[in-house]
């Protein structure tokens, strides 16, 4: 925990009436501060939706990897990680849009067909050759089973954290 101290000068009236209803007491503090950061990141939320509501053109081109987010979106829904996300502190649509904004849309390089038993993993790793991904992470059976494609290594998402970790 960080501790800070600050310093603030108020009218008269307002450091009255804050502290009247406890409003500077750490613990007050704390919730309105809180409650900023919270207001901010909806915020920045409800910004990057206009920017993509803003985009109809870009989504239309993209259209192929809409579908992907789409998906995506089904995934953080799931409820096997709904702890994960509850840890996380951030509602999973604000979780999702978050990805949004750090997303880019990419047209997938064409591949020859390379799961069989599951042909929707193939615009992952057509998505991947596209991006020049130096590694996919996911908890896919299929891609897994992989370990690689061309030059992109397959890993479970403990395992992409750790490399990262470790600066690999």
């Amino acid at each position: 925990m960080t501790t800070l101290d600050i310093k603030l000068s108020l009218p008269e009236p307002l450091a009255t009436e804050a502290a009247r209803l406890g409003l500077l007491e750490p613990g007050s503090l704390r919730a309105l501060l809180a409650d900023a950061v919270r207001t901010r990141r909806l915020e920045r939320l409800a910004e990057a939706r206009a920017r993509i509501a803003a985009d109809r053109a870009q989504q239309r081109r993209a259209a192929r990897g809409q579908a992907r987010l789409d998906l995506d979106t089904n995934v953080v829904l799931r409820p096997k990680f709904a702890r994960q996300v509850a840890v996380s502190g951030i509602g999973r649509e604000e979780l999702f849009f978050g990805y949004v904004e750090l997303a880019a849309a990419l047209a997938p390089q064409p591949i020859a067909p390379v799961i069989l038993a599951d042909p929707a993993d193939d615009h992952v790793l057509a998505c991947a050759l596209a991006a020049r991904a130096h590694a996919i992470a996911s908890g896919d059976c299929h891609l897994l089973a992989l370990g690689a494609f061309r030059d992109i290594t397959v890993l479970k998402p403990a395992d992409a954290l750790a490399r990262i970790a470790a600066g690999q």
